[in-house]
């Protein structure tokens, strides 16, 4: 064994102990050490989950910590959903501010709660949100949060998420929100869905198209394909669209 690959060796079994010794450190509340000595089952799972809960209501920053550390029991990490919206509906930025300390990748939970909290706090104020999300550098941030507040206000009030993704002056977040609205849309009222996509310039309506299409062609593909045909683009620029349905 090279003196490298040691050195990396032992650097790995350092960082684990490190992130061993943090999740042991997180004071768990009674509850939740009453909740773990049940047996393993659904009835421990719901319990460690209305513990977490509780304990985020008067401490969301250590509930969720203990929540999200590699130590606690898959169960209670269930709750992790529960209590990101939760901490999002009474304070949005507070969560925010915390989950960037913890450092945000792709791919993670944290990233997931992030997610989470725009869509909760989109769904209730989408122009805060939308500010925010305005504020970020380009990036897989960025990205995720124009994804959530389209979630957020799309689910709340699709219209008016319309109308704004519509209008999103850069390319890359327009084509974020308008994935979000054309999708969701269509799994309701793909007729209405279709009927904005058209008033979308040549290219957004292509995009537009390539994300409704395949949802609305699971409930009605007649209806999907006549409508590609109905479109004002190419042959081929329809019939790449048909091959995602």
């Amino acid at each position: 064994m090279n003196s490298n690959h040691l050195f990396e060796k032992c650097m790995a079994t350092f960082a684990a102990l490190l992130l061993a010794l943090h999740s042991a450190s997180i004071a768990q509340t009674p509850e939740i050490e009453k909740a773990l000595q049940m047996p393993e089952g659904a009835d421990r799972t719901k319990a460690l989950v209305a513990a977490a809960l509780e304990w985020e209501k008067k401490s969301p920053a250590a509930a969720m910590e203990w929540v999200c550390a590699p130590s606690t029991p898959k169960a209670a990490g269930a709750a992790m959903k529960s209590l990101s919206m939760d901490w999002a509906a009474r304070a949005p930025l507070d969560e925010i501010d915390w989950l960037t300390k913890r450092g945000l990748k792709p791919g993670t939970m944290d990233f997931y709660a992030l997610h989470l909290t725009v869509v909760v706090w989109a769904g209730k104020d989408p122009n805060a949100a939308l500010e925010f999300a305005k504020k970020q550098p380009q990036g897989p941030i960025r990205k995720n949060i124009y994804n959530s507040v389209a979630e957020g206000w799309g689910r709340a009030d699709i219209k008016a998420a319309a109308a704004w993704a519509a209008k999103v002056p850069d390319t890359e977040d327009r084509q974020t929100a308008i994935n979000f609205v054309a999708s969701f849309w269509a799994s309701t009222k793909p007729e209405e869905d279709a009927a904005w996509a058209q008033t979308l310039p040549k290219d957004d309506l292509k995009f537009a198209a390539s994300k409704l299409v395949p949802v609305w062609a699971k409930k009605d593909p007649a209806k999907a394909v006549q409508w590609v045909a109905s479109l004002p683009l190419s042959d081929a620029e329809k019939e790449e669209i048909l091959k995602k349905k």
